[in-house]
């Protein structure tokens, strides 16, 4: 099963994704993951699992300065 640990869709990353914030540990069955955050990536890493890091996108900024 892959997991991406992301709010934005990846491009060519197929599997269920979720919200960062809401990683709790790592799910069993998980057989590779995408993530940027360091803590998800080493939780993974330990448990054997591929990991794909991504990059971190930053919030689309509104027009006008706010």
């Amino acid at each position: 099963m892959t997991l991406i640990y992301s709010d934005n869709e990846i491009d060519g990353a197929v599997g269920a994704y979720i919200a960062p914030h809401l990683f709790d540990g790592v799910e069993k069955g998980a057989t590779k993951v995408y993530a940027s955050d360091r803590k998800i990536i080493d939780a993974y890493k330990e448990a054997g699992v591929e990991v794909v890091t991504t990059k971190k996108t930053k919030e689309a900024k509104t027009e006008g300065g706010e």
